[in-house]
């Protein structure tokens, strides 16, 4: 077995999404944990405009054509214990999930050596709003929307605390990490979306633990081709980094 390894989470990025709709009788004909049944999406624009960018970004939004659609992965029943899921940020109403690819155009809306700036002095990116609800699900979304009140040990700079994070201060630091290294959505019974939570390289308070990496088999590799799920990795960070295809 391969050492596990793990991911920093940001839960709750804000990010909604509207999922495009495909060819009708493949919708009737394929359950959507099908593997064949990869999907797009788009970013609802009036909650990053609202929610999540700062001034500068809104101003970059406005001088291009919008955010441009995002690769789904097909879903997966979840399998972790509800423990687990808190540690994790993911609401423990989720009965399914799947890997959100990053449209290839968001992370051109971020300043990503300012963002950085802002985060040299805070040593853990704090969730600012009540850690116990962030296990109820997407509707706590709409239920908060101020900054916490609690003071934050960790984020010092030279014995000073620093303020908390405002929600939308949070969701443009973890948008941010989500346009470069995407992340995972999360869905009910229904098949209806509750959170995105978002991969991060900055420290948080959650974390996703995982077993692998493991190598691909020949018989995989052949299915995923078939299937026609590998694209061209068109976001030039993962570009610089060496990478050129990526799997929906």
């Amino acid at each position: 077995m391969a050492s596990p390894f793990y991911y920093y989470i940001c839960p709750d990025c804000g990010i909604d999404v509207n999922i495009v709709q495909g060819d009708e009788a493949l919708e009737k004909e394929l359950k959507p944990t099908d593997l064949r049944t990869t999907r797009k999406y788009f970013i609802s624009e009036p909650v990053l405009r609202h929610e999540i960018l700062d001034n500068d970004s809104i101003a970059k939004l406005n001088q291009c054509d919008g955010v441009s659609e995002g690769n789904l992965s097909p879903l997966s029943p979840t399998t972790l214990p509800p423990h687990s899921m808190k540690n994790a940020g993911i609401p423990t109403d989720a009965r399914y999930y799947a890997y959100i690819h990053p449209p290839h155009d968001l992370s051109d809306l971020f300043d990503y050596d300012a963002i950085l700036q802002k985060l040299n002095g805070i040593r853990v990116l704090k969730y600012p709003g009540d850690e116990d609800n962030l296990c109820k699900g997407w509707s706590v979304r709409r239920l908060v929307s101020s900054p916490s009140n609690h003071d934050d040990d960790t984020n010092q700079d030279e014995g000073k605390k620093s303020p908390p994070l405002t929600f939308q201060e949070y969701r443009n630091f973890a948008t941010a990490n989500f346009a470069v290294f995407g992340g995972f959505a999360y869905f009910n019974e229904n098949y209806e979306l509750l959170r995105v939570n978002a991969l991060s390289t900055q420290k948080t308070d959650y974390q996703l633990h995982l077993s692998g990496p493991y190598g691909t088999t020949a018989g995989v590799s052949k299915t995923m081709n078939d299937l026609s799920r590998s694209d061209p990795i068109s976001l030039k960070l993962v570009q610089e980094a060496g990478f050129v295809s990526k799997v929906r």
